[in-house]
C-alpha cells in the first residue's frame, strides 16, 4: 500500500509542476496577472479534477495505512506485555494470557449475544464492568464502559490526566483505539486541537496567563526592582456537554455470522458520527448551553482581518494572515491552515509576487503533507465553503490554543429488546466533551473575514 500511495504522490507532483506552469504563465514581467484563457481555463479545470482525485484516494489510502499502524502497534504491546506476564511463570510469552482471552471474548460477547445466551465467566466479568457504569445508563440496557484510558491521544504534548477504571475492568482498547482513530479521519478540528482528557466531568478552569506586557529593565544601582509586575491571569471553564452517536441498528443475522467484526464495524460507524458532530460544533457553536466553536471563539476574541475583496482571494490576503499571528506562536508543532476543501481549490490558484503558487502539494517523502507558506493545511468541511460577503475562509495560527476536553470515559449502551419485532439490536454511545480558545488566543490564531462592512 506504500507503494502506491508513493506512486500516486509521484503523479500528483508531475501533474502539479504543469499546472504550476499555467499558473506561473499567467504573471508578465512586469508582475502583472492575467486571466486564464478558455483553453487555459479547461487544461485547468481537467488536471485540477484529476489532481483532487488523487489527493482524495492518498488521504484514504493513508488513513488506512495509519490505522494499521496503530493496530499493529496496539498489538507488539500487547504481545510484549503478554511475555513479559508469561515470562514471570517461566512459561514462553508466546499466546495471549486466559484472562487476555476471557476479557476480548466478553466484550464480543456483549456485542453480540443476547444476556441470556451468556457463560457464567462472561457474565462475572461483565457484571464487574457493569459496576462502572453510571447509574442512569444502566437503565437504558446492557451498557459497557470505554476504555479505562484512552490509548490515543490527539495533539502534541496533550495534558493526559488518566481515565481510570477498577483493575477488574474489561477494557476494549482496541476497539477505543479504533474509534479515535475514525473520528480522527472524519474531523478535521481532532486533526488540529489540542485534546485534553479528565477523569471527571467536573467544571474545569483551565488557566490562562498573560505576560507579554512586562520584560526586563537595566536596575540601577542601589535602586530596589519593582514589586507591581505580575503577570495577568484569568481562567476559561471547560465544561462537559452530553453528546451522542445516535442509535446505530445491525441486523441481528449479521451480527450471529462469525465472519464479521462487530467491533471494527462499531468503532468505524460510531468513530465516524462523534467525528462530524464534533466537528460541527467545535467549528461552529456559539458557546450557549453548548462548547464554543473555533470560528465563533476567534470572532469574539480578535478584531476580524478583513481580505482586500468580499469576492475572492487574494496573495496579498494570505500575506496579511500569517503575519496577523504574532511570530511567537508562528513556528510550533500544532501551527496550520485550515479551510473547507473547496477553499483549498481557490487557494491553489494564487501566486506570489514571482508567479509562483503558494500553495505545495505533498512529496513521495513519508509523513509529507500539503503546506502554503510551508505550513500543513488541514481541511474542515464544516466551514464555509464559498468566497461570499459576510463569511470565513482561512484560519491559520497555532491549535494549541484551540482546546476540546473530553471528561470521563464513553459509554456504549446495547439496546436488546428495543428493536426485537425488526430483528435487530440497537447501540447509542454517549460522551462529554467541551472546546474553547486558550491562553495566547487573542494573537495565536486569526481568521481571514469577507465581511468589509
Amino acid at each position: 500500500m506504500l507503494q502506491k500511495i508513493l506512486q500516486l504522490k509521484r503523479q500528483n507532483l508531475a501533474l502539479w509542476t504543469q499546472m504550476s506552469a499555467i499558473l506561473t504563465g499567467l504573471t508578465d514581467d512586469k508582475g502583472a496577472v492575467r486571466e486564464m484563457t478558455a483553453d487555459e481555463q479547461t487544461s485547468w479545470n481537467k488536471m485540477d479534477v484529476e489532481f483532487e482525485g488523487r489527493r482524495k484516494e492518498i488521504d484514504g489510502l493513508q488513513a488506512a495505512v495509519e490505522r494499521q499502524h496503530k493496530h499493529d502497534e496496539r498489538q507488539a504491546e500487547l504481545d510484549k506485555l503478554d511475555t513479559r506476564e508469561a515470562g514471570r511463570g517461566g512459561a514462553p510469552g508466546t499466546a495471549p494470557t486466559p484472562e487476555k482471552d476471557s476479557t476480548r471474548r466478553a466484550f464480543r460477547a456483549f456485542l453480540t449475544q443476547a444476556p441470556s445466551d451468556w457463560d457464567s465467566e462472561t457474565r462475572d466479568l461483565l457484571a464487574q464492568q457493569r459496576s462502572l457504569v453510571p447509574a442512569q445508563a444502566r437503565q437504558m440496557g446492557q451498557a459497557y464502559v470505554l476504555p479505562g484510558r484512552r490509548g490515543y491521544v490527539f495533539g502534541e504534548s496533550a495534558e493526559k490526566r488518566a481515565l481510570t477504571a477498577a483493575a477488574n475492568a474489561t477494557v476494549a482498547e482496541d476497539f477505543m483505539r479504533e474509534l479515535d482513530v475514525a473520528l480522527k479521519d472524519f474531523s478535521g478540528i481532532a486533526q488540529a486541537a489540542r485534546f485534553v482528557n479528565t477523569d471527571t466531568g467536573a467544571d474545569m478552569p483551565f488557566p490562562t496567563l498573560n505576560d507579554t506586557a512586562n520584560k526586563a529593565h537595566l536596575l540601577a544601582e542601589t535602586v530596589a526592582a519593582a514589586t507591581n509586575v505580575d503577570p495577568t491571569t484569568a481562567a476559561v471553564v471547560m465544561q462537559a456537554f452530553l453528546y451522542t452517536s445516535d442509535i446505530v441498528l445491525a441486523p441481528n443475522q449479521l451480527m450471529q455470522d462469525s465472519a464479521f467484526d462487530p467491533e471494527s464495524w462499531l468503532a468505524r460507524v460510531l468513530g465516524e458520527r462523534m467525528g462530524r458532530g464534533m466537528n460541527f460544533d467545535a467549528t461552529l457553536a456559539d458557546g450557549s448551553s453548548k462548547p464554543r466553536g473555533l470560528i465563533t471563539a476567534i470572532l469574539a476574541d480578535t478584531t476580524e482581518l478583513k481580505a482586500a475583496s468580499a469576492t475572492a482571494i487574494a496573495f496579498g490576503d494570505i500575506v496579511n494572515l500569517y503575519h496577523a499571528v504574532d511570530p511567537a506562536y508562528r513556528n510550533g508543532p500544532k501551527v496550520a491552515f485550515m479551510m473547507h476543501d473547496d477553499i483549498l481549490k481557490v487557494v491553489e490558484k494564487i501566486v506570489d509576487s514571482n508567479g509562483r503558487p503558494i500553495f505545495r502539494p505533498a512529496n513521495d517523502a513519508v509523513g509529507s503533507v500539503a503546506t502554503i507558506y510551508n505550513r500543513p493545511v488541514v481541511i474542515n468541511q464544516d466551514m464555509d465553503s464559498a468566497v461570499v460577503e459576510d463569511k470565513e475562509s482561512i484560519v491559520f495560527g497555532d491549535f494549541n490554543h484551540f482546546v476540546v476536553r473530553r471528561a470521563l470515559n464513553p459509554i456504549l449502551v446495547r439496546l436488546n429488546e428495543r428493536y426485537a419485532e425488526f430483528f435487530q439490536t440497537g447501540f447509542v454511545m454517549f460522551e462529554r466533551w467541551d472546546s474553547d480558545l486558550v491562553g495566547g488566543a487573542g494573537r495565536a490564531l486569526r481568521l481571514l473575514s469577507h465581511n468589509l462592512a
